[in-house]
């Protein structure tokens, strides 16, 4: 039996986002299930009951929320030509970070004085 990966998301969240980027980064394939974050479905309540927030991986059933959680379980279960998705992940939001700075810092001259 394939493994059944259902990834409920938000589009426009970066924390889905880093999880996505991890599983394309692995090469594994997975459903993606669209919330309405105003409107959350039963699912996603039961899945994640504390928080009530996407990400949740739900892999053959099981649940695991939390993007960083997800990142580590990926990680795990599937060994890949990555050394450490965890390390990767983590740069390119270093990356992200240093190009909104610099963006940041390019408008100041466009500002009212």
């Amino acid at each position: 039996m394939a493994d059944e990966l259902k990834l409920y998301a938000a589009s426009g969240s970066p924390f889905v986002f880093r999880v996505e980027l991890a599983f394309i980064l692995k090469g594994v394939t997975y459903k993606t299930v669209e919330e309405n974050m105003k409107n959350k479905s039963s699912d996603l309540l039961k899945y994640n009951p504390v928080y009530k927030q996407v990400p949740v991986l739900v892999h053959n059933g099981n649940p695991i929320p939390e993007s960083l959680v997800i990142i580590e379980y990926i990680d795990d279960v599937w060994k890949g030509s990555v050394e450490s998705l965890i390390l990767g992940v983590f740069v390119v939001w270093i990356l992200v970070l240093v190009k909104a700075v610099l963006v940041s810092e390019s408008l100041e001259g466009f500002r009212a004085n």
